[in-house]
């Protein structure tokens, strides 16, 4: 992997799930903010606020919402599956834990692993994205943040 073409995912502090992602290449720093009690988190990428959502409180998709009108859409196909599936023009994407036992999770195009979102080490915080250049930043930081939603939730479920 290169370091160069990797997102690299960072908390801003220890005890809330605001995240940081920067592209190295481009020096692109993007601002994660937690929605509150809510799933979901809001971004600004070139000048426009993107906002990470439930489509509706009680469940549903996950909405990606640019100045109030839908980018992207992700379903979770099952409650017990740790995976998402999402659409990004005509192709179609899978959001997936790499394995049962495994907090990596891989980005397929198809049944094709195109990409990969893992934490360097059990115990970190810190997190790196090796996902395909040619996918808009916006649909990769989209990528990143429903995986930074499902280690949440794992995380809460590890300490009830």
């Amino acid at each position: 992997m290169d370091p160069r073409k990797m997102l690299l995912i960072e908390p801003k502090n220890w005890w809330r799930s605001a995240f940081e992602v920067t592209e190295p290449s481009t020096e692109t720093r993007i601002s994660l903010s937690p929605r509150g009690f809510l799933e979901g988190c809001f971004f600004k990428l070139d000048g426009d606020r993107y906002e990470l959502k439930r489509q509706h409180w009680s469940g549903g998709a996950f909405l990606l919402e640019c100045n109030g009108s839908v980018l992207l859409r992700a379903h979770k196909p099952s409650a017990f599956k740790r995976s998402f599936e999402l659409k990004h023009g005509r192709e179609r994407f899978t959001v997936a834990a790499e394995s049962m036992w495994s907090r990596a999770y891989v980005l397929r195009q198809g049944s094709r692993v195109v990409g990969r979102i893992e934490r360097p080490s059990w115990w970190s915080r810190r997190a790196e994205a090796d996902l395909p250049e040619d996918l808009p930043l916006v649909f990769r930081v989209f990528v990143v943040s429903l995986v930074l939603l499902m280690w949440r939730r794992e995380g809460g479920a590890a300490a009830s």
